[in-house]
Order: structure tokens, then C-alpha cells, then sequence
């Protein structure tokens, strides 16, 4: 018999995730495009949309260390993995969303735009520890790259 705590869900972790060959060739492979962050939220939506279901197995368990494939990567100087997952989301949100992109685009240029000048404001008017300059460089690189990406100039 099922375990009581194994449920339908609409998506899992591309972190732990199982599917059978049969399946996998019935779903297709993951979309390019996304590269990281909605890859697996994607392919569990084709799934459904193909009638298959999505189930949380309780029985299993795995150590899914958060970000840990971007924090492998060398660090440079901005957030790589927040312009990453910005720009997963609006290729998302243009496959199967298209008409709340440009609504969904303006916020966060608005959240971006409000972040960068926090930033700038910070780095060149506090003084700032070397440790939280370099934090706050970061911050106010990655804003401008989001914002860059968002103006559709990456």
C-alpha cells in the first residue's frame, strides 16, 4: 500500500526527481532555454499537460544543497545565479504566460531599479567595510545586470 504522506503535486525539484524512459520520451527532453531554476517546474508542466501526474514520494529523501552548482562556479563580480534564475522565469513566463510578461517585466524593473539605487547610495555615501563595498558592488552589478536583461540587451 502507498504511503499516507505521498501526494499529487504540480512540480518537483529537479534536484531529486524520477521518471521512467517511457515517460521522459513521452514528455520530452528539458528545454534548453531554461537553463536553471524553472527547468523541472517546465517539464513537470508538460507532463500534466500530457495527463501524466507528479507525485511527492515521503518514502525518499535527499540532501539538496541550495544553489550549490552556482556556488561551485567562480565567483565574479555580480550574483550570477540571480540573473540566471530572472531570466529562467521570463523565458517561463513567455512559453506558457506570454500575456503577463510585459506586467511581470515592469515590476521587476521596479524592484531592480529600487535595488540598484540602495546600492549606489550605500557604496558612495556610508562608509562601508572593505567586506560590505565589495557586497554591496556585487548587488549593485547584479541589479544592472538584471535590469540590462530586462531591457532586452543581454
Amino acid at each position: 500500500s502507498c504511503n499516507p504522506n505521498t501526494q499529487k503535486v504540480d512540480w518537483i525539484t529537479g534536484a531529486f526527481m524520477f521518471l521512467s524512459k517511457k515517460n521522459y520520451d513521452k514528455i520530452g527532453e528539458f528545454d534548453e532555454n531554461i537553463f536553471m531554476y524553472y527547468e523541472d517546474v517546465d517539464i513537470c508542466r508538460r507532463a500534466s499537460n500530457l495527463g501524466l501526474n507528479n507525485y511527492f514520494i515521503s518514502e525518499f529523501a535527499a540532501e539538496h544543497r541550495h544553489e550549490g552548482t552556482i556556488n561551485s562556479l567562480q565567483k565574479a563580480s555580480y550574483n550570477k545565479h540571480k540573473i540566471i534564475e530572472k531570466e529562467s522565469a521570463i523565458t517561463y513566463l513567455q512559453k506558457y504566460y506570454p500575456e503577463y510578461l510585459k506586467t511581470v517585466k515592469f515590476a521587476l524593473k521596479l524592484v531592480f531599479i529600487n535595488k540598484y539605487m540602495i546600492s549606489l547610495f550605500k557604496l558612495y555615501v556610508f562608509y562601508l567595510s572593505q567586506n560590505r563595498r565589495t557586497h554591496n558592488s556585487y548587488k549593485l552589478n547584479t541589479s544592472r545586470k538584471i535590469l540590462s536583461l530586462l531591457k532586452g540587451k543581454r
